[in-house]
């Protein structure tokens, strides 16, 4: 893995981690975001990256995606993560990295 030092591009830390769902006792999903010890406080940036408005019967619906820029290169990061970053945790929908392998970039939704 390679770290390029920036403060001023990566202002904010991030956490990887999953999310597991379990019952509590009156058999309703509880769902638990758990880091991985190996993607724990990453630099990265938060910028909107598309939104849009659907309208669901007679309601409308924000649909926002958030572009997250990671410090480095992290290929063990998969769709199936969410990111936590700055008390908001987020699904992640697609992962890329540059040619260079030197940054990861993950397309998301907040989840709260």
């Amino acid at each position: 893995m390679q770290h390029i030092s920036n403060n001023n591009r990566y202002p904010s830390d991030c956490i990887i981690g999953n999310v597991t769902t379990t019952q509590d006792a009156a058999n309703q999903p509880v769902e638990t975001f758990t880091p991985d010890a190996t993607l724990s406080i990453i630099k990265c940036y938060v910028q909107p990256e598309s939104g849009v408005e659907t309208r669901q019967r007679n309601v409308v619906v924000e649909m926002n995606q958030w572009l997250v820029g990671l410090c480095g290169y992290f290929p063990t990061i998969t769709q199936s993560d969410q990111v936590s970053i700055d008390g908001m945790t987020y699904n992640i929908l697609r992962v890329t990295h540059d040619d260079l392998g030197t940054a990861t970039y993950l397309t998301c939704e907040i989840v709260s």
